[in-house]
């Protein structure tokens, strides 16, 4: 089976080397996400270890309607940009 790669940014997805897709479920407030994706930086420089950081600007899984969905597309796609 021959495998497919994926390039995301300067990672080879799919490739043999090990890399990490990490970040909150859903974007919650900015100072929050800028402060995780901070941590994940350095965590990804000291284990040598490339990281795809990740979010999402809406969750629709969620059990109840009254929880919190997100930011929405326009507010979570300007954060996610930071």
């Amino acid at each position: 089976m021959q495998s497919k790669l994926v390039q995301v940014g300067e990672i080879a997805c799919g490739a043999a080397d090990l890399f990490l897709i990490s970040g909150p479920c859903v974007i919650e407030e900015e100072s929050l996400m800028m402060r995780t994706a901070e941590h994940l930086k350095k965590v990804s420089e000291a284990l040598h270890l490339p990281i795809i950081f990740k979010s999402s600007y809406t969750k629709d899984n969620r059990s109840a309607i009254e929880y919190y969905h997100g930011p929405g597309l326009e507010e979570g796609l300007k954060i996610l940009e930071k």
